[in-house]
């Protein structure tokens, strides 16, 4: 069996390549980081939010935007 090993310089370029993929990778998981952070801190501004009454402020007042949602039972909002 003969193996052929590539150039030194096509070896530079293999290494070249790689570290450049592994930096696009390490942006991409920074990037989920930062996301991850934005919806912990999005999930405690909705449940304060619902705590505190606001989430339905509008339906207790009748707004025409909740009224909307009257004709929408919960096997409609788990559909997938």
């Amino acid at each position: 069996m003969i193996l052929v090993l590539p150039s030194f310089p096509e070896k530079l370029r293999i290494v070249a390549k790689i570290e450049e993929l592994f930096s696009h990778l390490d942006a991409g998981v920074e990037d989920l980081h930062r996301s991850k952070a934005k919806l912990k801190r999005y999930r405690q501004a909705v449940l304060k939010a619902a705590v505190e009454g606001k989430l339905t402020e509008g339906v207790a007042q009748g707004a025409p935007g909740c009224r909307a949602w009257r004709g929408i039972g919960r096997k409609d909002m788990t559909r997938t």
